[in-house]
């Protein structure tokens, strides 16, 4: 099934249907490839989450593209989408973000049993291998004391089942959900959730985006705060780019009045691509101020991946604003901080690093930068494939001949 899930997710991505590319997708590259090739995550997380993950890498500002850890964050928050400028939610997930979930932190009533059910979900599923959280829930589901938490469970194995690239039979399942009854609230606005993310991924975005505002009526209705954040960063991702920011704003209103704090776990992801929304129309001024609310989220819950996503992003946002001692210092620190935390030597940082020294007239400086990161993202094949005067101007500034 891992091998499936691989080949699926690069026709995806070879056949160029970044759109139909949800979180999980982006978290599920990230962790089976991130490390040994980190540009083949092409959101956020912030976006961002983000990248997370996680490419869709044009060339940047000053020539430079985007990529690395921070890719699922901007598919997260950009449907895929390409874009000028494109760093991994994570961020995705980083099982959050971008995820398409938060950081699971529901500690107070949620939904059906006072978020007990909520928490066990989050205990069964593994982005990574949906094939195995599909059996997990059919065993779960099978288990379940009353016909709402066994129908909630099948909604779980129908999202796997989409993940997992298997359409026709998620479908069938949440139809299966849907005709048993549809009076539960929660169940309703979970199913048309589900139904969207499938539709989504399948292609059919404005299918998908009326299921979404159907999941988020009745999420809101039941008073259930997890679930319309859900729907609505889902909207984001399926509506316009005039429109995004717009569902990305709404969310963000919502999240930080909610009650529940698993709503409130979706701030980070919903900053990090709101920001990126920002960066790409030139606000550079509201990207550095989101990025860097999505930087405090972070570093309340201590992940160092997630941290250097978010710490990536406001240095790129520097180095947009021509203030480029900051930024080479912020991704110096960057670099320091991914060693000190055990975290692979992030390309992409290496690449930032040599586009500051370039800037700065310091191209000597900045030659083994450039040659680390062509040695780097070379190791993508995406990149090389669509990008290769990219890896060319790389592998020229860091002195190959």
């Amino acid at each position: 099934m891992r091998a499936r899930r691989a080949a699926h997710f690069r026709r995806l991505t070879d056949e160029d249907r970044l759109d139909e590319l949800d979180a999980e997708h982006w978290l599920a590259a990230w962790e089976r490839e991130g490390e040994a090739g980190i540009g083949s995550l092409r959101r956020g997380c912030g976006r961002t989450a983000g990248e997370p993950s996680p490419g869709t890498h044009r060339a940047g500002l000053n020539g430079s593209g985007l990529g690395g850890p921070a890719a699922f964050y901007i598919v997260h928050a950009r449907g895929g989408r390409r874009r000028r400028d494109q760093h991994r939610d994570r961020d995705d997930h980083c099982r959050n973000e971008s995820q398409g979930d938060p950081d699971p932190m529901t500690t107070e009533p949620t939904g059906l049993s006072g978020g007990a059910l909520q928490a066990r979900i989050d205990e069964l599923w593994d982005f990574k291998d949906p094939a195995a959280s599909e059996s997990r829930f059919r065993g779960a589901a099978g288990d379940a004391s009353t016909m709402s938490e066994q129908d909630i469970l099948m909604t779980q194995v129908a999202r796997a089942l989409g993940l997992q690239g298997q359409y026709a039979e998620g479908l069938e399942i949440l139809d299966s959900i849907r005709a048993n009854g549809d009076d539960d609230l929660e169940v309703a606005a979970r199913t048309r959730l589900e139904r969207g993310r499938i539709l989504n991924t399948r292609g059919d975005r404005d299918e998908a985006r009326s299921r979404f505002q159907a999941a988020f009526d009745r999420a809101t209705s039941a008073g259930l705060e997890n679930l319309a954040v859900d729907a609505l960063h889902m909207i984001a991702i399926v509506s316009p780019p005039d429109e995004q920011l717009i569902a990305n704003e709404r969310a963000i209103a919502l999240a930080k009045t909610a009650n529940d704090p698993r709503a409130r776990g979706w701030l980070p992801s919903l900053y990090n691509n709101t920001g990126w929304t920002h960066f790409e129309a030139g606000n550079l001024d509201k990207a550095l101020k989101l990025f860097e609310l999505a930087l405090d989220e972070r570093l309340k819950l201590d992940k160092p991946r997630e941290i250097g996503i978010a710490r990536w992003a406001v240095a790129r946002t520097l180095r947009a604003q021509d203030r480029t001692e900051d930024a080479l210092a912020a991704q110096r620190e960057l670099k320091g901080f991914n060693a000190a935390a055990g975290i692979f030597d992030d390309p992409f940082v290496d690449e930032e690093i040599g586009e500051c020294l370039l800037i700065l007239g310091r191209s000597e400086e900045a030659r083994p930068y450039f040659a680390k990161a062509a040695d780097g993202i070379s190791a993508d094949g995406w990149i090389m494939a669509n990008e290769p005067e990219r890896i060319a101007r790389l592998r020229e500034l860091g002195g190959a001949t």
